[in-house]
């Protein structure tokens, strides 16, 4: 089921607007991308803390349009390692297709290591159950 403004999981009340705005709209991806509710509500939530929380320095496509710049200088590329359909997937936010897939979660992470040697970047790293595991 589609959440919105109006119509979201409850444990997404207390929420501050903006990050409640952007749990709803990870929610609503990961129900697209096949996740069962009970798996993308906790995944939204956690992942719209750590939004939030760096929200000064990542810039989404609608805030670069509208010409802001981030508050913290160097704009980061923000990343995703999750488990799905038996593969450790790594995923840019924002995009429609994972960047890479890997057997083990250890290849995966060896692989965001050569990432952010590359450019300036964050990864949230999932739990195979897909709970927040930590950041890099």
């Amino acid at each position: 089921m589609p959440w919105n403004k109006n119509d979201y999981p409850s444990s997404m009340k207390n929420l501050p607007d903006k990050q409640r705005d952007k749990a709803i709209e990870i929610a609503n991806a990961l129900l697209t991308d096949g996740y069962e509710e009970g798996r993308a509500i906790p995944i939204a939530i956690s992942t719209s803390e750590i939004w939030a929380n760096n929200r000064a320095a990542i810039l989404s496509s609608k805030e670069r349009e509208k010409g802001n710049k981030p508050l913290k200088g160097k704009k980061e590329i923000l990343y995703h390692l999750v488990y799905k359909d038996s593969k450790w997937i790594i995923r840019k936010v924002g995009a429609k297709r994972h960047s890479f897939a890997f057997d083990s979660k250890a290849e995966a992470l060896e692989k965001a290591e050569e990432l952010l040697e590359k450019k300036p970047s964050r990864f949230i790293i999932h739990r195979k159950d897909g709970t927040f595991e930590k950041s890099l």
